[in-house]
């Protein structure tokens, strides 16, 4: 579960040593490691310092739309961006080696991606996604890099 999504909004926090937070970004620079995104923002835009989008970092962020990857990040982890219904747009690392488990789950609003040719590991599972037009969830079989159409 992501760790935001029940909590009241923090005025004063102490972090351990090795944890900083970057643009409403709580991210572990050991692991490199993105833990949680707690803004409103439409448009984020990842810091560099940022390897993995962890599990459920951005899980339920709705009023996210946009969101820009520099090329330090490797890997999207399960869950990373379920439910975030309002994204329409995700600009990929061009280092991006995998995504997780239903990374994308219910994503509605994401229409297409282009997935670097660095990408060779895509969950089975990671674009699991409900098409209203049949009112029925389906996974979109994704393999690599290319261009990918999520619902026609």
């Amino acid at each position: 579960m992501n760790p935001s999504l029940r909590c009241p909004p923090l005025h004063v926090i102490s972090l351990p040593r090795g944890f900083i937070v970057d643009n409403n970004m709580l991210i572990d620079l050991q692991t490199g490691r993105l833990i949680s995104y707690f803004g409103q923002e439409a448009d984020v835009t990842v810091p560099d310092s940022v390897v993995k989008i962890g599990v459920q970092a951005f899980s339920g962020c709705k009023s996210l739309r946009r969101v820009f990857l520099p090329d330090t990040v490797k890997y999207i982890e399960d869950f990373a961006f379920k439910g975030c219904t309002s994204l329409q747009h995700i600009q990929f690392s061009a280092s991006l080696r995998g995504i997780g488990s239903c990374a994308f789950l219910n994503c509605k609003s994401l229409k297409e991606i282009h997935l670097p040719k660095s990408v060779s590991h895509v969950s089975r599972w990671a674009f699991w996604l409900y098409n209203p037009k049949n009112n029925v969830y389906s996974a979109v079989s994704v393999t690599g890099g290319g261009h990918y159409e999520l619902w026609k």
